[in-house]
Protein backbone atom coordinates (compact mmCIF):
# COMPACT_ATOMS: atom_id res chain seq x y z
CA UNK A 1 0.00 0.00 0.00
CA UNK A 2 1.32 3.44 -0.96
CA UNK A 3 2.27 5.52 2.08
CA UNK A 4 0.84 8.94 2.89
CA UNK A 5 4.27 10.48 2.33
CA UNK A 6 4.55 8.91 -1.12
CA UNK A 7 1.05 10.09 -2.10
CA UNK A 8 1.88 13.58 -0.85
CA UNK A 9 4.96 13.61 -3.06
CA UNK A 10 3.19 12.05 -6.05
CA UNK A 11 0.39 14.62 -6.04
CA UNK A 12 2.58 17.57 -4.91
CA UNK A 13 -0.08 18.17 -2.26
CA UNK A 14 1.70 21.25 -0.89
CA UNK A 15 1.31 22.96 -4.26
CA UNK A 16 -2.31 21.80 -4.46
CA UNK A 17 -2.98 23.43 -1.11
CA UNK A 18 -1.32 26.62 -2.35
CA UNK A 19 -3.63 26.62 -5.39
CA UNK A 20 -6.66 26.12 -3.14
CA UNK A 21 -5.62 29.06 -0.98
CA UNK A 22 -4.82 31.13 -4.07
CA UNK A 23 -8.40 30.79 -5.34
CA UNK A 24 -9.75 31.85 -1.94
CA UNK A 25 -7.48 34.88 -2.01
CA UNK A 26 -8.48 35.67 -5.59
CA UNK A 27 -12.07 36.05 -4.39
CA UNK A 28 -11.16 37.97 -1.24
CA UNK A 29 -9.00 40.60 -2.96
CA UNK A 30 -11.77 41.62 -5.35
CA UNK A 31 -14.91 41.22 -3.20
CA UNK A 32 -16.35 44.51 -1.87
CA UNK A 33 -17.16 42.63 1.35
CA UNK A 34 -16.47 39.15 2.71
CA UNK A 35 -20.19 38.78 3.32
CA UNK A 36 -20.81 38.95 -0.43
CA UNK A 37 -18.65 35.90 -1.18
CA UNK A 38 -20.68 32.68 -1.76
CA UNK A 39 -18.73 30.48 0.65
CA UNK A 40 -19.74 26.99 -0.55
CA UNK A 41 -19.30 27.90 -4.21
CA UNK A 42 -15.87 29.35 -3.46
CA UNK A 43 -14.70 26.22 -1.63
CA UNK A 44 -15.91 24.01 -4.48
CA UNK A 45 -14.28 26.28 -7.06
CA UNK A 46 -11.02 26.23 -5.09
CA UNK A 47 -11.04 22.43 -4.91
CA UNK A 48 -11.09 22.16 -8.70
CA UNK A 49 -7.57 23.46 -9.54
CA UNK A 50 -6.16 21.76 -6.43
CA UNK A 51 -7.54 18.40 -7.59
CA UNK A 52 -6.44 19.11 -11.16
CA UNK A 53 -2.90 19.75 -9.98
CA UNK A 54 -2.85 16.47 -8.07
CA UNK A 55 -4.06 14.60 -11.14
CA UNK A 56 -1.80 16.31 -13.64
CA UNK A 57 1.33 15.85 -11.51
CA UNK A 58 0.51 12.17 -11.06
CA UNK A 59 0.17 11.81 -14.84
CA UNK A 60 3.34 13.84 -15.29
CA UNK A 61 5.33 11.42 -13.14
CA UNK A 62 4.07 8.56 -15.30
CA UNK A 63 5.10 10.17 -18.57
CA UNK A 64 8.30 11.62 -17.07
CA UNK A 65 9.49 8.39 -15.48
CA UNK A 66 12.53 7.83 -17.72
CA UNK A 67 13.66 11.46 -17.49
CA UNK A 68 13.30 11.47 -13.72
CA UNK A 69 15.41 8.31 -13.58
CA UNK A 70 18.06 9.96 -15.75
CA UNK A 71 18.02 13.03 -13.50
CA UNK A 72 18.21 10.76 -10.43
CA UNK A 73 15.11 12.35 -8.96
CA UNK A 74 14.97 10.49 -5.68
CA UNK A 75 12.21 12.86 -4.60
CA UNK A 76 9.87 11.16 -7.09
CA UNK A 77 8.04 8.15 -5.57
CA UNK A 78 7.81 6.26 -8.88
CA UNK A 79 11.57 6.43 -9.28
CA UNK A 80 12.19 5.16 -5.74
CA UNK A 81 9.46 2.52 -5.95
CA UNK A 82 7.44 4.05 -3.10
CA UNK A 83 4.46 4.34 -5.47
CA UNK A 84 3.42 2.23 -8.44
CA UNK A 85 2.44 3.31 -11.93
CA UNK A 86 -1.03 1.86 -11.30
CA UNK A 87 -1.42 4.12 -8.27
CA UNK A 88 -0.33 7.13 -10.29
CA UNK A 89 -2.75 6.44 -13.16
CA UNK A 90 -5.69 5.82 -10.80
CA UNK A 91 -4.91 8.97 -8.83
CA UNK A 92 -4.74 11.01 -12.02
CA UNK A 93 -8.10 9.73 -13.29
CA UNK A 94 -9.97 10.16 -9.99
CA UNK A 95 -8.66 13.62 -9.11
CA UNK A 96 -9.11 15.10 -12.59
CA UNK A 97 -12.67 13.75 -12.74
CA UNK A 98 -13.45 15.23 -9.33
CA UNK A 99 -11.98 18.56 -10.41
CA UNK A 100 -14.54 18.79 -13.22
CA UNK A 101 -17.38 17.86 -10.86
CA UNK A 102 -16.45 20.50 -8.28
CA UNK A 103 -16.07 23.18 -10.98
CA UNK A 104 -19.51 22.29 -12.34
CA UNK A 105 -21.08 22.52 -8.87
CA UNK A 106 -19.44 25.93 -8.29
CA UNK A 107 -20.71 27.14 -11.66
CA UNK A 108 -24.22 25.87 -10.90
CA UNK A 109 -24.31 27.59 -7.50
CA UNK A 110 -23.10 30.95 -8.84
CA UNK A 111 -24.75 30.80 -12.26
CA UNK A 112 -21.36 31.64 -13.78
CA UNK A 113 -20.31 28.83 -16.10
CA UNK A 114 -17.06 30.59 -16.92
CA UNK A 115 -15.81 28.81 -13.80
CA UNK A 116 -16.41 25.41 -15.40
CA UNK A 117 -15.05 26.57 -18.76
CA UNK A 118 -11.79 27.92 -17.31
CA UNK A 119 -11.30 24.86 -15.10
CA UNK A 120 -11.95 22.47 -17.99
CA UNK A 121 -9.68 24.29 -20.44
CA UNK A 122 -6.82 24.42 -17.98
CA UNK A 123 -7.35 20.77 -17.08
CA UNK A 124 -7.02 19.84 -20.77
CA UNK A 125 -3.96 22.08 -21.08
CA UNK A 126 -2.44 20.45 -18.00
CA UNK A 127 -2.83 16.95 -19.45
CA UNK A 128 -1.40 18.11 -22.79
CA UNK A 129 1.48 19.67 -20.88
CA UNK A 130 2.35 16.39 -19.17
CA UNK A 131 2.04 14.45 -22.42
CA UNK A 132 3.65 16.82 -24.91
CA UNK A 133 3.93 20.56 -24.18
CA UNK A 134 6.53 20.24 -21.42
CA UNK A 135 9.03 19.18 -24.10
CA UNK A 136 8.55 22.45 -25.99
CA UNK A 137 11.09 25.17 -25.16
CA UNK A 138 9.60 27.92 -22.98
CA UNK A 139 5.99 26.84 -23.75
CA UNK A 140 6.17 24.13 -21.10
CA UNK A 141 7.56 26.62 -18.59
CA UNK A 142 4.75 29.05 -19.44
CA UNK A 143 2.01 26.45 -18.82
CA UNK A 144 3.33 25.72 -15.33
CA UNK A 145 3.59 29.45 -14.61
CA UNK A 146 0.03 29.92 -15.86
CA UNK A 147 -1.06 27.35 -13.29
CA UNK A 148 0.46 29.53 -10.57
CA UNK A 149 -1.26 32.66 -11.91
CA UNK A 150 -4.71 31.31 -12.73
CA UNK A 151 -6.10 30.96 -9.16
CA UNK A 152 -6.45 34.71 -8.73
CA UNK A 153 -8.66 35.58 -11.74
CA UNK A 154 -10.33 32.18 -11.29
CA UNK A 155 -11.29 33.04 -7.70
CA UNK A 156 -12.41 36.43 -8.99
CA UNK A 157 -15.01 34.64 -11.17
CA UNK A 158 -16.77 33.28 -8.09
CA UNK A 159 -17.51 36.86 -7.06
CA UNK A 160 -17.87 38.60 -10.42
CA UNK A 161 -17.86 37.81 -14.15
CA UNK A 162 -15.53 40.76 -14.81
CA UNK A 163 -11.87 40.44 -13.85
CA UNK A 164 -10.63 43.11 -11.45
CA UNK A 165 -7.28 44.85 -11.71
CA UNK A 166 -6.13 43.42 -8.37
CA UNK A 167 -6.65 39.86 -9.62
CA UNK A 168 -4.73 40.64 -12.82
CA UNK A 169 -1.84 42.21 -10.91
CA UNK A 170 -1.61 39.22 -8.55
CA UNK A 171 -1.79 36.86 -11.52
CA UNK A 172 0.88 38.81 -13.41
CA UNK A 173 3.27 38.67 -10.45
CA UNK A 174 2.60 34.96 -9.91
CA UNK A 175 3.10 34.17 -13.61
CA UNK A 176 6.43 36.00 -13.78
CA UNK A 177 7.68 34.43 -10.55
CA UNK A 178 6.53 31.06 -11.88
CA UNK A 179 8.18 31.23 -15.28
CA UNK A 180 11.39 32.54 -13.71
CA UNK A 181 11.37 29.58 -11.33
CA UNK A 182 10.66 27.12 -14.15
CA UNK A 183 13.54 28.48 -16.22
CA UNK A 184 15.86 28.04 -13.24
CA UNK A 185 14.58 24.47 -12.85
CA UNK A 186 15.22 23.81 -16.57
CA UNK A 187 18.79 25.00 -16.15
CA UNK A 188 19.22 22.64 -13.20
CA UNK A 189 17.76 19.70 -15.16
CA UNK A 190 19.58 20.39 -18.43
CA UNK A 191 22.07 17.55 -18.10
CA UNK A 192 19.42 14.87 -17.53
CA UNK A 193 17.09 16.38 -20.14
CA UNK A 194 19.88 16.21 -22.72
CA UNK A 195 20.36 12.50 -22.03
CA UNK A 196 16.69 11.82 -22.79
CA UNK A 197 16.73 13.90 -25.99
CA UNK A 198 14.70 16.85 -24.75
CA UNK A 199 15.17 20.29 -26.27
CA UNK A 200 14.57 22.64 -23.37
CA UNK A 201 15.52 26.30 -23.61
CA UNK A 202 18.83 25.96 -21.69
CA UNK A 203 19.84 23.12 -24.03
CA UNK A 204 18.99 25.18 -27.12
CA UNK A 205 20.31 28.62 -26.16
CA UNK A 206 22.59 27.90 -23.20
CA UNK A 207 22.67 28.69 -19.50
CA UNK A 208 23.59 32.35 -19.83
CA UNK A 209 20.72 33.26 -22.17
CA UNK A 210 18.21 31.24 -20.13
CA UNK A 211 19.42 32.91 -16.93
CA UNK A 212 19.07 36.32 -18.55
CA UNK A 213 15.47 35.53 -19.51
CA UNK A 214 14.74 34.34 -15.96
CA UNK A 215 16.09 37.66 -14.69
CA UNK A 216 13.76 39.57 -17.05
CA UNK A 217 10.71 37.71 -15.75
CA UNK A 218 11.74 38.17 -12.12
CA UNK A 219 12.10 41.91 -12.74
CA UNK A 220 8.64 41.95 -14.34
CA UNK A 221 7.29 40.19 -11.23
CA UNK A 222 8.52 43.11 -9.12
CA UNK A 223 6.71 45.56 -11.42
CA UNK A 224 3.42 43.65 -11.16
CA UNK A 225 3.88 43.35 -7.41
CA UNK A 226 4.43 47.05 -6.69
CA UNK A 227 2.13 48.46 -9.37
CA UNK A 228 -1.15 48.23 -7.34
CA UNK A 229 0.18 50.69 -4.75
CA UNK A 230 0.47 53.33 -7.47
CA UNK A 231 -2.25 52.38 -9.96
CA UNK A 232 -5.14 50.53 -8.31
CA UNK A 233 -7.70 52.31 -6.13
CA UNK A 234 -8.06 49.29 -3.83
CA UNK A 235 -4.33 49.35 -2.94
CA UNK A 236 -3.34 52.94 -3.68
CA UNK A 237 -1.66 54.46 -0.65
CA UNK A 238 -1.96 51.17 1.28
CA UNK A 239 1.28 51.04 3.26
CA UNK A 240 0.51 47.66 4.80
CA UNK A 241 0.40 46.21 1.29
CA UNK A 242 3.52 48.13 0.26
CA UNK A 243 5.59 47.03 3.26
CA UNK A 244 4.92 43.34 2.66
CA UNK A 245 5.30 43.71 -1.12
CA UNK A 246 8.73 45.28 -0.61
CA UNK A 247 9.85 42.19 1.33
CA UNK A 248 8.88 40.02 -1.65
CA UNK A 249 10.60 42.48 -4.01
CA UNK A 250 13.84 42.31 -1.98
CA UNK A 251 13.79 38.50 -2.21
CA UNK A 252 13.22 38.81 -5.97
CA UNK A 253 16.19 41.18 -6.26
CA UNK A 254 18.38 38.63 -4.45
CA UNK A 255 17.24 35.95 -6.94
CA UNK A 256 17.92 38.32 -9.85
CA UNK A 257 21.42 39.09 -8.57
CA UNK A 258 22.38 35.43 -8.06
CA UNK A 259 20.81 34.24 -11.31
CA UNK A 260 22.57 36.98 -13.28
CA UNK A 261 25.84 35.71 -11.82
CA UNK A 262 24.92 32.12 -12.78
CA UNK A 263 24.98 30.81 -9.21
CA UNK A 264 22.80 29.39 -6.42
CA UNK A 265 20.19 27.98 -8.82
CA UNK A 266 18.79 25.46 -6.33
CA UNK A 267 18.50 28.07 -3.60
CA UNK A 268 16.98 30.56 -6.05
CA UNK A 269 14.35 28.05 -7.13
CA UNK A 270 13.17 27.56 -3.54
CA UNK A 271 13.41 31.26 -2.75
CA UNK A 272 11.15 32.07 -5.70
CA UNK A 273 8.34 30.06 -4.12
CA UNK A 274 8.88 31.90 -0.85
CA UNK A 275 8.82 35.28 -2.61
CA UNK A 276 5.58 34.28 -4.36
CA UNK A 277 4.07 33.38 -0.99
CA UNK A 278 5.05 36.74 0.52
CA UNK A 279 3.53 38.50 -2.51
CA UNK A 280 0.31 36.58 -1.97
CA UNK A 281 0.25 37.69 1.68
CA UNK A 282 0.74 41.29 0.54
CA UNK A 283 -2.34 41.20 -1.69
CA UNK A 284 -4.40 39.52 1.03
CA UNK A 285 -3.31 41.89 3.78
CA UNK A 286 -3.93 44.90 1.56
CA UNK A 287 -7.48 43.71 0.89
CA UNK A 288 -8.33 42.94 4.51
CA UNK A 289 -6.55 45.63 6.53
Amino acid sequence: MTSFKAMWSLTRADHAIALFVGVLIGAVIVAPSLDLIPKLALVLAALSPALQWMGVTSANDLWDYETDKANRRTDRPLVTGQATKATASTTAFVTITLSVVTAWLASHLTGNYLILLVASLYGILGVLYSYRIKAWPLAGNAVVALGMALPYPYGNLVVSQSIAGAALAAAGAAFCFGIGRELIKSIMDAQGDKKTGRKTLPILVGTKASSALAVVFMAAAIVFLLMPFFALTKYEGDYVFLAIAIVAAILALKIIFDTALLRNYRQNRHMTLFASFIALIAFLAGALV
